[in-house]
C-alpha cells in the first residue's frame, strides 16, 4: 500500500499487523521492531508525525537492544526517526540520529551509496534550517555528487537537491546584501 502512495490503507493495515505480533510475540521482538519502523515511515509519510516519532523511537530502542550497533536496521530506523525530528523542528535530535545513521550507512554501505546521499541531504536540510548555510552546502554538494553518480544527471533527486542549493545560495546572498 505505502508503494503506491496509499498511507491511509497502510496504516490500518500496519497498526492491525503490530497489534498481532505485539499479542502473540512479545513488545521486544525483531519483527515487531520492524512493524514499529515501517509504520512510522507510514505515519511520517502522511504528516502524522507524533506518532510517527512514538514509533520509530520504539523500533531504535528494540533495534538497539538486539541487532549490532551498526545494522542497517537500526541506520536506516535512525534516518527516519532524524527526519521526524526535522520536521517538528527538533533539529538538535533530528541531527544526532541522522549523523549516526549517515557513519553507519558509510561503514556498511560505502561512501558512494545512495542511502548516505539521503542521509546527506538530510543532514543538508537540518543545517540550512539552523541557518548554517556553509554546512548544509557542504552536505548538500556532497548528496548531489553521489546521486549524479548512482543516478545520471536527470534524476528527479538531483533536480531536488540542486533545488535546494539554489535556495541556500540565494538566502546567502540576501543576507550579505543585507549587511551593506
Amino acid at each position: 500500500f505505502a508503494r503506491k502512495n496509499n498511507y491511509t490503507m497502510a496504516i490500518n493495515c500496519l497498526e492491525k499487523v503490530l497489534a498481532a505480533r505485539k499479542n502473540s510475540l512479545g513488545n521486544d521482538n525483531v519483527d515487531v521492531s520492524n512493524c514499529q519502523f515501517s509504520l512510522g515511515v507510514a505515519y511520517l509519510e502522511e504528516g502524522l508525525y507524533e506518532k510517527a516519532k512514538i514509533c520509530l523511537l520504539e523500533a531504535v530502542r528494540i533495534k538497539t537492544n538486539l541487532c549490532e550497533e551498526n545494522s542497517v536496521e537500526l541506520s536506516s530506523a535512525r534516518h527516519a526517526l532524524g527526519r521526524t525530528y526535522a520536521k517538528t523542528n527538533m533539529y538538535t535530535e533530528a541531527l544526532e540520529y541522522l549523523v549516526k545513521a549517515l557513519r553507519t550507512r558509510k561503514l556498511k554501505q560505502g561512501n558512494d551509496a545512495l542511502d548516505c546521499a539521503y542521509s546527506l541531504q538530510s543532514i543538508g536540510e537540518v543545517q540550512e534550517a539552523l541557518g548554517k548555510h556553509d554546512e548544509a552546502l557542504n552536505c548538500l554538494n556532497e548528496a548531489l555528487r553521489i546521486f549524479k553518480l548512482n543516478n545520471g544527471t536527470s534524476h528527479v533527486d538531483v533536480a531536488r537537491t540542486l533545488e535546494s542549493i539554489g535556495g541556500i545560495l540565494l538566502k546567502k546572498d540576501e543576507q550579505e546584501l543585507s549587511l551593506l
